[in-house]
């Protein structure tokens, strides 16, 4: 059977320590965050760039492929 233990025990029991370790957690998440939200926004527009590219490539051939389909003499100048 485990010892009891008094509320001084342990690091619950340490007025302060409970704040400290709290504030050294966010500080790791917040730098990992830092590190993090760049990376994820030059992602997001490199697949917009990607996604703009594929759409001005299908207009392009959309295009080629109507003005081929329309005999020259019907054609505006």
């Amino acid at each position: 059977m485990a010892p009891f233990t008094t509320p001084g025990d342990g690091v619950a029991g340490r007025p302060g320590y409970v704040l400290i370790i709290l504030a050294m957690a966010v500080l790791v998440i917040s730098l990992g965050l830092l590190v993090a939200v760049p990376v994820l926004q030059t992602e997001a527009q490199r697949e917009k760039e990607e996604e703009l590219i594929f759409r001005g490539r299908q207009y392009a051939e959309a295009v080629a492929s109507s003005s081929r389909r329309i005999p020259a003499n019907i054609r505006p100048a």
